[in-house]
């Protein structure tokens, strides 16, 4: 019995404890305005451009509004049977060639027979900005430095 009334006044102690607790008064939490912004940024869907076109923008074109299609000029036309001898022929030429839509089999060809490559797989065409154009991507050895037979 005594651990009863012990029990009983322990559980008065502490209802008396919680009762005199005042409750906390709620506070609004306001939410925080956000900053001011500048006007939207716009976005835009680029024209369909057909396959001798190219995007175009004049000046700013923001989120691509204001792009246009323009048709790409051709080059005077560059023989693709022959690959320079030097680095820095090389780059214009396959540049050249490249945006004349010249056919990868013959460059290829052009670039073995100078020494540039030594073979097919040494050459890879991929689409890396998906504009179903093949980019090269190529392994160039030095012709001026070729390995002598052992």
């Amino acid at each position: 019995m005594t651990r009863l009334i012990a029990f009983l006044a322990l559980f008065l102690f502490i209802l008396a404890a919680c009762q005199s607790l005042t409750p906390a008064t709620p506070t609004a939490v306001l939410p925080t305005p956000l900053p001011a912004t500048n006007t939207p940024f716009p976005l835009c869907t680029p024209p369909a451009c057909t396959a001798n076109e190219t995007y175009f923008c004049a000046d700013d074109c923001p989120g691509g509004c204001g792009t246009t299609c323009a048709t790409v000029t051709p080059a005077a036309a560059v023989d693709q049977t022959i690959a320079p001898a030097t680095w820095e022929e090389l780059a214009s030429w396959l540049t050249a060639v490249w945006q004349q839509n010249a056919n990868p089999a013959a460059i290829r060809a052009a670039l073995q027979t100078a020494g540039w490559q030594q073979n097919d797989n040494e050459w890879l065409g991929l689409d890396f900005d998906g504009d179903l154009r093949d980019e090269w991507v190529l392994l160039l050895h030095d012709p001026r430095h070729r390995p002598r037979p052992t």
